[in-house]
């Protein structure tokens, strides 16, 4: 508030010194630029802390994520390593001929099912124990790991390869087996391969466009998933990183994140690292892309930019429109002038009618509104807003919903029916705004036209062009309603198919014309024979379907029914001179509390009516489902 009151000093200010001033151009540019100036770099400061405050979320985001995947590789690296340990101890204890040792491979490896093998080398690097079958005995001597794990009482994990055995990227992690005086006798190791990896990434990798990295602790790059490729092994088991990643990680080697661009796909993210724990020389990077994650502060800052630029816009016209009135010495004079004349044409207008309201009461009316109410202006002032309402229920029912909104500052807008003093109702668009602590405007547009054209559409895609009725649309709504009523209350529905028996050669006899007046009449009869809450709907051609709610017993229904045919068979005058007569053939099928489809049970009343047409036509039969495979029926 208090810089709103500032601006409007400010303002007011600007106003007066141009008014009074023939250096007005110049003050005017400067007047404009400063504030331009102001604008820019608060809109510029604000996008400022809202990209940091976006990108830390980002970072937040990625970090956690690198913290869960260092975590699970951690968890597994310890399994692994847990595994090795427990094998070379139970050599260290009986040797590699024992029983008991080659159990123990055994059955860590069933502890292990994620990797690809567990195998043991001797201390010339023949791996004999744990091979595949069919598989011979081969030489891991000239491996680097191997080298390694002469020299390391720890578990050694090996740079990216391609395995011998599986002919595919792997990780081989590996310890050192001994004799009881210390002498090395070989190594045992697993075999994990990059797919595995890459799986556990997929699982866990966030978001559009998102990548995981497992990196060697020389950076060589041993497994990765990225959103964009899923199925991509490029890079695998080289160095390639981008200048970013080598500077962070050498600042900082355990943790870390940094912004750019990915050298091997080229799409910018936020990536954040982990390296796992001590024993364990791997590195997890986790990377959100900038594009998708950033998208919502782009188009903030496309919005503020665009706020600030139209800001600008009109303050440069302003200024512009105070200077060509100060030229001319009849600033004031205009822009009183000016300022009323738009009043008087907003407030007097012919088509919006507004009314202003203190306490539901009209304080005054404009000449539009009394029009649309076919009232005077002097018979609205000071009346009780009830008097525009068609009912009570109408005028409680706005006072609500608009005192609701109108008292916490909102604006309010509805569509509702007016009366106008002739008791005729229309729709208009309505609008309210509280504009003091007492008072509110509110602002009617007649919409009445619309309205119905939007009512008569909505018949039109519900009910048949012909007759009238319902068509199988609405007749399906309908039967959904009902058979959840029947499922809440245990209440019956019946389906009925009609079937006219005779209608083709009404159509063949007196032409297409005599057919739509005999389908209109059959609908007014069938309409008349049933009561008022069934429904009645023209499925196409001679079809109707009519559906029969709260009947206590199905007797009632046949007999129901039984005066629709009756209705049917009444003589029908056709071309104002002819007389001709159809019959119908009728099926129908109760809803037995089987959740059955609509569908279903339209399908058994139309079977049953033709069981109706099969029986000599011009009859009732009733379906039973559970004789229905048997199609077997009861003619009435």
């Amino acid at each position: 508030m208090k810089s709103i009151r500032f601006f409007d000093r400010l303002i007011d200010g600007v106003v007066t010194s141009l008014i009074r001033s023939r250096r007005l151009l110049l003050k005017t540019v400067v007047g404009v630029f400063f504030i331009a100036a102001i604008l820019i770099a608060s809109t510029w400061h604000n996008l400022r802390e809202s990209r940091g405050y976006h990108v830390q979320r980002g970072v937040d985001a990625s970090v956690n994520q690198a913290r869960l995947l260092s975590y699970e590789l951690n968890t597994e690296m310890r399994l692994i390593d847990n595994a090795l340990s427990t094998i070379a101890h139970e050599f260290y204890q009986s040797g590699a001929t024992a029983q008991t040792f080659e159990s123990a491979v055994i059955k860590q490896a069933a502890l292990l099912p994620f990797s690809k093998a567990v195998r043991v080398a001797d201390a010339n690097g023949m791996v004999r124990l744990g091979l595949l079958p069919d598989e011979q005995p081969f030489s891991i001597a000239d491996r680097v790991y191997f080298e390694e794990v002469k020299r390391s009482d720890k578990m050694i994990i090996s740079e990216p390869l391609i395995s011998r055995s599986f002919k595919e990227w792997s990780v081989v992690l590996s310890r050192r087996l001994e004799s009881a005086n210390g002498t090395f006798k070989g190594a045992v190791f697993v075999v994990l391969d990059v797919e595995h990896f890459r799986n556990l990434f997929e699982k866990l990798t966030p978001g559009e466009d998102s990548a995981t990295t497992l990196r060697s602790a020389e950076g060589r790059l041993v497994a990765r998933y990225s959103e964009a490729d899923p199925t991509s092994r490029i890079g695998i088991g080289g160095t390639l990183t981008s200048i970013a990643l080598k500077e962070t990680v050498r600042r900082s080697p355990e943790q870390g994140w940094y912004i750019t661009k990915t050298a091997l796909d080229g799409i910018e993210r936020i990536t954040a690292y982990q390296r796992l724990s001590s024993p364990y020389p791997l590195t997890v990077y986790t990377g959100i892309s900038t594009e998708s994650y950033l998208q919502p502060w782009r188009s903030e800052a496309v919005r503020a930019w665009g706020l600030t630029g139209l800001c600008v816009l009109l303050m440069a016209l302003g200024a512009g429109s105070l200077f060509l009135h100060q030229q001319r010495e009849l600033a004031d004079k205009l822009r009183n002038a000016e300022l009323l004349t738009e009043q008087s044409f907003f407030v007097e207008n012919d088509l919006i009618g507004m009314i202003k309201v203190r306490d539901r009461k009209i304080l005054w009316a404009n000449k539009a509104m009394a029009r649309m109410l076919g009232m005077n202006i002097s018979d609205l002032n000071q009346q009780s807003k009830l008097c525009i309402y068609p009912d009570q229920e109408t005028y409680e029912w706005i006072g609500r919903l608009s005192g609701e909104a109108l008292s916490q500052n909102k604006h309010f807008r509805t569509e509702v029916q007016l009366q106008k003093s002739n008791a005729q109702t229309f729709w208009v668009d309505a609008n309210a705004a509280q504009i003091t602590e007492t008072d509110s405007v509110w602002i009617f547009v007649d919409i009445d036209a619309h309205k119905k054209l939007q009512q008569e559409t909505e018949h039109q895609a519900t009910h048949d062009a012909l007759t009238g009725l319902a068509n199988r649309r609405l007749m399906v709504m309908q039967m959904e309603r009902f058979i959840a009523l029947a499922n809440r209350h245990l209440s019956s529905v019946a389906i009925c198919f009609i079937d006219l028996d005779g209608f083709k050669a009404v159509n063949d006899t007196y032409g297409h014309d005599a057919g739509d007046v005999v389908l209109q009449t059959v609908a007014k009869r069938l309409k008349s024979a049933v009561r008022e809450h069934d429904c009645v709907a023209r499925l196409g051609g001679d079809e109707f379907l009519v559906m029969l709610t709260g009947r206590n017993d199905r007797e009632s229904v046949v007999h129901t029914m039984q005066r629709c045919l009756q209705e049917v068979l009444i003589s029908i005058v056709v071309e104002d001179i002819h007389t001709t007569k159809v019959g119908c053939s009728i099926g129908i099928a109760y809803y037995e509390f089987d959740n059955e489809s609509c569908d279903s049970l339209i399908e058994r009343a139309d079977e049953a009516m033709y069981m109706a047409k099969h029986a000599g036509k011009g009859c009732v039969i009733e379906s039973n489902r559970q004789t229905r495979s048997e199609d077997s029926g009861q003619t009435t």
